[in-house]
């Protein structure tokens, strides 16, 4: 479970990062008109599509300083949360309560946007990294009680 969820992290870092850079490098001109070619067939086959409406009103209503903040945000995030996914991976001993301190830090932050601008992203980033944050302390558990293995002496 901790390689599987490390590895869905180390994705999901990736495409945050990724994601961060379009969104800083795309105009929000071009980001309305993006979302607005890629939602049209599915509003033409069904003129209540939740999901489609959802993200041409999102695209629409998205200042470029909120732009700009979402795309410093994905970037961090993601890159941060990629080298903890790395040291991890490695299972250097920082890593583990450097994981849980970095990842309660990030839950911390999205909880309070998701209380106050009500920000159900943040939420759904919140439920994952905690979800990580058990794996890891679960898996420091285990590594901290595991005998050491040691060269013999000569």
């Amino acid at each position: 479970m901790f390689r599987l969820g490390l590895a869905l992290k180390g994705g999901f870092a990736m495409v945050e990062a990724v994601g961060g850079l379009l969104l800083l490098l795309v105009p929000n001109a071009g980001l309305r008109k993006l979302i607005d070619r890629l939602t049209a067939p599915d509003i033409a086959m069904d003129r209540g599509d939740w999901l489609a409406h959802t993200f041409q009103h999102l695209a629409a209503s998205l200042s470029i300083q909120e732009q700009h903040f979402y795309a410093l945000h994905l970037i961090a995030h993601g890159t941060v949360k990629l080298a903890v996914v790395v040291l991890l991976a490695r299972r250097l001993p920082i890593a583990f309560p450097l994981g849980i301190v970095v990842l309660a830090g990030f839950v911390t932050y999205q909880m309070h946007r998701y209380l106050t601008e009500g920000a159900t992203g943040q939420m759904a980033m919140s439920l994952s990294d905690s979800a990580l944050i058990a794996l890891i302390a679960w898996e420091w558990r285990q590594h901290r009680s595991a005998p050491a293995i040691t060269a013999p002496v000569r």
